[in-house]
């Protein structure tokens, strides 16, 4: 299994999504019936959470404050004496261990979609919270990937061989209603759209600590999802690890309003652009202009032109092949948010590089 190590990830950002929570319903406060039940397989859990699903044979249990001490059938073992959702009345219940001791749906996932797709080479911070109940087993390995498609597999008891972007390597223990963050940052590596929550170990690869009277399987309490997009200081620094076909965002590069030329101000984003074709003497680009609706269509579309030659040109001047250039402009035509005030506005002016060779 693939892990990406959090300390050591190259950092990237367009700065567009800091602050918002890319997880609808991040607290399961949003459901479609009162859950009064444990969930005996994921159906269940499919048709109370709203958005939230179950990837594979599990059933989570949403957990609300009003029900907790009188949900049915009985289940031996699980007390919620002292627990409280962290925020709102509304948490999720998963198992995450036990497998090796027979115990029934002893691998319980979360899925979510996200509103946004992710952006390749953009920089992340993921959290969650979760505090097992008093007779769990208490064990590591929480963690989570981010998938380009729907992850589905109705069969499986285990999800393994997924790229993780976060992993609790430590055991998580806690009190009654003493909730643990697990939190991280990760480089998206593809435009991901599906958040998926659980232990992606064996038993045998997961730590656990346990002791007399404890259930045979780990049962944690999990609330407030967030994964946000935080900015970066060194905007190009994934250039060189992005595949043929993807693009990112120029960032601080400007232009005179309605105009085609480069404010001095871009020059030491355009500088950088200039030692990273050095550095890799393969390196293809083209470079994209896109702008706002303001203006006719052909109006844009010829200033989009202008603007990706102008840096095209800047880049050629500072020594860089022509025959590793191109430039295109695509007016109004790609707009990435709406025209509707100056923040949608600002997003859609923009400059992007697209990876053409490596």
């Amino acid at each position: 299994m693939k892990f990406l190590p959090l300390l050591t990830l190259l950092l990237f950002s367009t700065g567009y999504l800091s602050g918002q929570n890319l997880v609808p319903n991040p607290s399961f406060e949003e459901c479609n019936k009162k859950p009064n039940r444990w969930s005996g397989h994921s159906g269940h859990f499919n048709d109370i959470s709203k958005q939230w699903m179950s990837p594979n044979q599990g059933s989570p249990d949403v957990i609300w404050e009003e029900a907790m001490h009188k949900l049915y059938p009985t289940r031996k073992g699980i007390s919620f004496v002292g627990h409280k959702a962290r925020t709102g009345d509304k948490m999720v219940g998963i198992k995450t261990y036990g497998c090796n001791s027979g115990v029934m749906q002893c691998r319980e996932y979360v899925e979510i979609k996200l509103q946004e797709q992710l952006i390749p080479c953009a920089k992340y911070y993921l959290e969650f919270w979760l505090n097992p109940v008093a007779k769990s087993i208490k064990v590591n390995n929480f963690g989570a990937t981010v998938l380009d498609k729907p992850l589905i597999e109705p069969f499986a008891e285990l999800l393994e061989g997924y790229d993780l972007v976060l992993n609790e390597s430590e055991i998580v223990e806690g009190k009654p209603n003493e909730w643990r963050k697990v939190s991280g940052t990760f480089v998206a590596d593809s435009p991901g759209l599906f958040l998926v929550i659980g232990n992606f170990y064996t038993d045998d690869e997961t730590k656990a600590k346990s002791a007399a009277g404890d259930i045979p399987y780990s049962f944690y309490l999990l609330d407030d999802i967030s994964l946000k997009q935080v900015p970066n200081e060194d905007p190009l620094a994934c250039l060189l690890t992005l595949p043929p076909g993807e693009t990112l965002v120029l960032e601080n590069v400007y232009f005179d309003h309605n105009k085609y030329s480069i404010q001095p101000t871009s020059f030491p984003a355009l500088e950088q652009l200039v030692s990273l074709l050095e550095e890799r003497p393969s390196l293809v680009l083209e470079i994209q202009g896109h702008t706002d609706d303001t203006g006719t269509p052909t109006f844009n579309l010829e200033l989009s032109e202008q603007r990706a030659k102008a840096v095209v040109d800047f880049l050629i001047k500072a020594g860089i092949d022509t025959s590793r250039l191109q430039s295109k402009g695509f007016g109004t035509t790609q707009a990435i948010a709406d025209n509707e005030d100056e923040t949608g506005r600002q997003l859609n002016r923009r400059v992007e590089i697209k990876v053409l060779a490596q």
